[in-house]
């Protein structure tokens, strides 16, 4: 703020275009000496209310005059004859003929005072009544809107825009509108404009003030009710020039101009400065001007008329006519007003008192009307301080009085602060019951405006529960009330919640048809905060559709406008939203302290429910930050407060949270227990929608555990619950989710399906970012089928989507998986340019953790490819310091295994246990279960290469236990077949059984019938070994049974030719006979000519034991040929060996001579001579 040179006559110059806005203060001076409000409102509170409360209520900084008159009106002055008071004086001072000058000389005048001095003032200065206009009604407003247009027909007018109760230039009594007036500005506690009060006025306010300098006189700092508010949403005004009232001004005016600096130290001015510095900051007129002066001084030295004054004073005090015109109060009329007013002030003590006096008194007479009254009353009071139990009793109690004195209004009103008690406890059944009476009750007696906020709040409940028709179907009932009311304020609210249903809907564009509807409305009412949520809400929308740059512009729209409005609670919840936008793009410091900024904000507020939202914000970025630990605590922070709140719906989210963080440290169990206790919340409160969501994070759980039957139907129900609500977004997620389910169990095909029906939804739902991350998924699809070249042109196009968006992050995922492609098809080249083309990314986004992945894979590549081992120890060791600096110990959990994956490979498995033990401490100390389950399992592994058979059962166990502990049956199915393997090398063959079936049984829980089959021809071949022939049979039938049922022809084959051997064996030749020829049927087709030796060998064998010496020549022919053509030398020679037993043993001793010659020169010619030796003995 700055002195400036400015006089008053430049300021005011007479061919200046002026516009007056006049208050009380411009009345005091004599003749008229009417009272200031204040003392017109001391004499008020001394005549209505309790003695003992007087000076209480006097002290009330924020009371206002027309808030006070509506209270007594309401108790004692239907007629308003307080506001007849002001009609008493016929006596206009040197104000009101300056006033009444101006408006002569075609400036504009309007006035807040019920006075007729104005009016008085033309008259006396000649001017006649049908030359006068006084708009006062709201015909008048309409009707006379546009100021200009009377100028030019030589009118002149006077704008009352708090009405009257009489327009005595035409005679006609306006009290009736005055009474609405009233009440609508006296009910003003939000600090709302006069558009939002009464928006049949807005057009004349645009109009009256545009380019002109508006002139504010009469007001103080106190005076800001709803002129304040006002006068920040007027536009095009040239200059904004306030008189500041200095009573002993010495003679001097002092002109200062409110600019930018002033806006910055607000809390340290005085309250009108501090007005003018809120109207500066809103910029809507060229210049903000507070002048400090005596104002009847001023008028002395400008007027440019000298009007006759009454020489005679206005003398009558505001408590003569209050005595002479009012009943004398009763003690529960005092009482009453007194309640009202401390209950309007949050002074709740001091309003529960009066009305226990009141109930004291009504007991006492038997006066139940009194009784109800006071009773419903404390239970207001209750529910405004949050005891809400203590409420319920309250109004129970009043509705038993009211039913039986058949008061419907009391009724209908208490019903309805029962439904509103348990709306806000998310008791949704018992709202909705209690809504619904009310509404039955406002629809008997009538009452429209009970009838619109009731539908409002029945269509918010099922919005919350996710019956969205139904919401709408509500909402559109409300509009039809509204429109009867002309309720434009309501109307605003119900196009904005119209617009969330069908943004829930994801019907994006319908949903902005309605914000823009809801925008339209409240920009003509001047709702500056309505307009900053509405762009928020519009924000949301592009941010679902991952339209970034959009949701940014209307983020700061809103932020803007907070900010100039100085509403912090507001702009703490934009600076929320534009943190959204930060994270959403990996810039998570940016975010960070934006949400810390809000923070402040809420927490100065003492607003703890925004607290607690801001705690979970914060939580969410830490844990995108892989800060686990830190993220945890922010969630438990804001359970704490929902708790406390008893806010279910948000406990629930938090829960969520939580077990979201559980689900990344791998104890899955912990997570479901969560993700659990927050299902039974929605579904305890009826939360369809968010029930589907919290389906959808179970299955994800189930998903991870491999428990793949349980995640295909939770994912399933919720998918149906998203059809039946017709919630798009949530139906495509489901169907990517089980995209991934049919993926995991190998049914390429469905999951490549799924993807593509979520990726078609997205597509209608103009979600790009969403279709680039699903073309991700099908480009790991057709990585899977081998189909490199589609999986490579599917992953450019989810990168071509990604650049649009600039989506770094996601991108960068994306280049790691064309890496990985690469990878697989042996493009070393290739596969190194995408994996450096990730870190570089990671590392413009200031994403060091995001690395830690990229470079795990470069160290994989050289070691798994190049067996470059010291480059790929080099990768590791970079990607282990980022996670050392970083803090993200799970992460070097990782590394450190994979850094012992390289000594694995060198056969150093020593150092490898080393390390992976050093792992698997990491992940115990962060109760990871899953890195437990996977670490000790290495160990195991290095341990039983070592043949150090103990050891690596104790650590298969360790990791057993941890599997089992977050529920992965396939890990748990895993481990247990390697336990059997180790006790089968270790020879414990019951210890190496017993594990083997039990793996058996979990591989058959998560339907792995390769698992199954695997287990089977373990246990057939420890059988096999023991000797123990029907066992092993038994066994490998089995086996056979689940490679028949998966149609795998190899093991099909197998195992008929190793059921054959058994019954060999067991010297069962003609059994042996069948599964043989079964075997060599398979074989043929699948070209095995090593396994048709293998057979025709065996069959040969057979029919030699049976004495079918024919058909063992052709069998051990075929063995020859079919060993023969697959390079088999030493199978030759076996083969030529049994065929001269088969020849000996038919009687041709010459033949079988010739056989046994030409084997022993195979043997030699192979350097078997143990063999060789063997067929010259069985040469005769």
């Amino acid at each position: 703020m700055k002195l400036t040179s400015l006089t008053i006559t430049e300021l005011i110059k007479s061919d200046s275009k002026l516009t007056f806005l006049v208050g009380a203060g411009c009345s005091v001076d004599s003749p008229s000496r009417q009272p200031a409000g204040r003392a017109m409102m001391d004499a008020m509170i001394e005549y209505t209310c309790p003695e003992s409360d007087q000076d209480k209520i006097r002290n009330i900084k924020d009371l206002r005059f027309e808030g006070l008159v509506e209270k007594i009106r309401d108790a004692l002055d239907n007629d308003l004859k307080i506001i007849d008071y002001y009609g008493q004086c016929d006596k206009p001072n040197l104000q009101h003929f300056f006033l009444a000058d101006m408006i002569r000389k075609g400036n504009y005048v309007m006035t807040t005072n019920f006075d007729f001095l104005i009016e008085h003032a033309l008259l006396e200065l000649g001017v006649s009544k049908e030359d006068i206009i006084t708009i006062i009604t709201r015909n008048d407003f309409e009707k006379y809107s546009n100021p200009d247009e009377l100028v030019e027909q030589k009118k002149l007018t006077l704008y009352k825009i708090h009405g009257s109760t009489e327009n005595i230039i035409t005679g006609e009594s306006t009290k009736d509108t005055l009474v609405a007036t009233i009440q609508a500005f006296g009910s003003n506690k939000e600090g709302l404009n006069v558009f939002q009060i009464e928006p049949f006025k807005k057009p004349l306010f645009d109009n009256i003030s545009k380019g002109r300098s508006l002139v504010v006189m009469g007001y103080s700092g106190s005076d800001d009710f709803d002129v304040v508010p006002t006068l920040k949403v007027l536009k095009n005004i040239k200059n904004v020039i306030w008189f500041n009232f200095v009573y002993d001004d010495e003679g001097k005016t002092k002109v200062y101009e409110i600019d930018d600096s002033t806006i910055e130290i607000t809390e340290d001015l005085d309250k009108t400065t501090q007005i003018l510095a809120e109207v500066q900051r809103m910029k809507n007129s060229e210049h903000v001007y507070r002048i400090d002066a005596n104002l009847s001084r001023i008028i002395k030295e400008i007027i440019e008329i000298k009007p006759d004054l009454s020489a005679k004073e206005f003398s009558l005090s505001p408590i003569e006519w209050l005595e002479s015109e009012i009943n004398r109060p009763h003690l529960i009329d005092k009482l009453t007003i007194a309640f009202e007013i401390f209950r309007d002030f949050n002074m709740y003590d001091d309003a529960l008192r009066c009305q226990e006096e009141i109930l004291e008194w009504a007991r006492k007479e038997n006066n139940k009307n009194w009784i109800s009254t006071a009773i419903n009353n404390i239970g207001v009071i209750f529910m405004d301080k949050g005891q809400y139990s203590e409420a319920l009793n309250k109004y129970n109690e009043a509705i038993a009085i009211n039913e039986e004195l058949c008061q419907q209004n009391k009724l209908a009103a208490s019903y309805s602060n029962i439904a509103a008690i348990h709306h806000f406890r998310n008791e949704y059944e018992e709202a909705l019951e209690k809504y619904e009476y009310g509404m039955e009750l406002y629809e008997k007696i009538g009452d429209l405006e009970g009838l619109v906020v009731n539908s409002i709040s029945i269509a918010r409940i099922h919005y919350e529960r996710g019956a969205y028709q139904k919401s709408l179907e509500l909402l559109e009932k409300a509009l039809n009330i509204c429109d009867q009311l002309g309720d434009l304020n309501k109307k605003t609210t119900v196009f904005s919640d119209i617009g969330r249903v069908n943004e829930s809907l994801s019907k994006y564009s319908e949903a902005l048809q309605y914000y823009d509807k809801s925008l339209k409305l409240a920009e003509q009412l001047g709702h500056m905060r309505q307009i900053s949520n509405i762009y928020n809400n519009m924000g949301l929308i592009f941010y679902r559709k991952s339209n970034y740059n959009k949701a940014l512009k209307y983020y700061y729209l809103s932020l803007e406008i907070d900010e100039k409005l100085g509403h912090l609670p507001s702009k703490a919840v934009s600076l929320c939203n534009i943190a959204d936008i930060h994270s959403a793009h990996g810039n998570f410091s940016k975010a960070l302290e934006l949400l810390k900024e809000a923070l402040k904000i809420q927490e100065k507020a003492g607003i703890i429910m925004e607290k607690a939202n801001i705690m979970g914000s914060i939580g969410n970025i830490l844990y995108n930050q892989a800060k686990y630990d830190d993220a945890l605590k922010k969630f438990n922070e804001a359970l704490e407060v929902y708790e406390k709140v008893d806010s279910l719906t948000n406990k629930a989210q938090a829960l969520k949270n939580i077990g979201a963080v559980h689900k990344i440290k791998g104890d899955y169990q912990k997570a479901l227990k969560y993700y659990t206790e927050a299902l039974e919340i929605h579904e305890r409160l009826g939360e369809v929608a968010r029930k589907a969501n919290c389906l959808y994070l179970i299955g994800s759980i189930y998903l991870n555990q491999k428990r793949y039957n349980e995640a295909f139907n939770i994912y399933t129900e919720s998918l149906e619950i998203a059809e039946r609500l017709g919630d798009l977004e949530l139906q495509a997620k489901n169907m990517n989710a089980l995209g991934l389910v049919y993926k995991s169990i190998g049914n390429n095909g469905k999951a490549l399906q799924s993807y593509q029906n979520a990726m078609e939804i997205f597509e209608n739902l103009d979600q790009e970012q969403n279709i680039g991350v699903t073309l991700s998924n099908i480009g790991a699809i057709y990585k899977e089928q081998g189909n490199m070249d589609t999986a490579l042109e599917t992953f450019e196009k989810s990168l071509m989507i990604l650049n649009k968006y600039n989506d770094l992050l996601q991108k960068s995922f994306t280049l790691d998986f064309i890496g990985e492609l690469y990878f697989i098809k042996g493009e070393i080249n290739k596969s190194l340019k995408y994996y450096n083309e990730a870190i570089k990314l990671k590392q413009e986004i200031g994403l060091p953790q995001k690395m830690i992945a990229s470079l795990a894979n470069l160290g994989n590549l050289f070691r798994r490819r190049l067996k470059d081992y010291s480059q790929a120890l080099v990768y590791f060791e970079k990607a282990f310091q980022i996670a050392e600096e970083t803090e993200d110990l799970m992460s070097k959990a990782i590394i450190l295994s994979n850094k012992a994956f390289v000594y694995e490979d060198q056969e150093d498995y020593t150092k490898a246990i080393k390390l992976h033990l050093e792992a698997l401490e990491i992940d115990e100390e962060l109760n990871n279960f899953q890195g437990i389950d996977s670490k000790a399992f290495n160990i195991a592994v290095n341990y039983r290469s070592l043949e150090i058979f103990d050891k690596a059962i104790e650590y298969y166990q360790k990791s057993f236990n941890a599997a089992k502990k977050i529920g992965d049956l396939e890990s748990q199915a895993n481990t247990l077949w390697h336990i059997g393997n180790t006790y089968q090398s270790w020879e414990k063959y019951s210890d190496a059984i017993i594990a083997l079936e039990k793996a058996q049984q979990l591989y058959k829980a998560v339907q792995d019938k390769v698992g199954v089959d695997n287990c089977l021809y373990k246990i057939g071949e420890i059988y096999d070994h023991n000797e123990e022939y029907q066992k092993a049979l038994d066994a490998f039938k089995k086996a056979l049974d689940f490679a028949t049922e998966i149609n795998d022809l190899p093991n099909i084959g197998y195992y008929q030719y190793t059921i054959g051997r058994l019954y060999f064996s067991m010297q069962k030749y003609k059994e042996a006979i069948v599964p043989l020829k079964k075997s060599i049927e398979i074989r043929q087709n699948l070209d095995d000519s090593e396994g048709l030796g293998a057979c025709f060998w065996r069959l040969g064998n057979c029919y030699a034991n049976i004495g079918d010496f024919q058909a063992s020549f052709v069998s051990f022919q075929k063995s020859l040929e079919y060993y023969k053509k697959a390079q088999r030398k030493d199978a030759v020679a076996r083969s030529m060996v049994d065929l001269g037993k088969a020849l000996e043993k038919s009687g041709d001793q010459k033949y079988a001579n010739q056989k046994y010659k030409i084997a022993m020169q195979m043997y030699e010619e192979l350097g078997n001579i143990e063999e060789a030796e063997k067929c010259r003995k069985l040469s005769k």
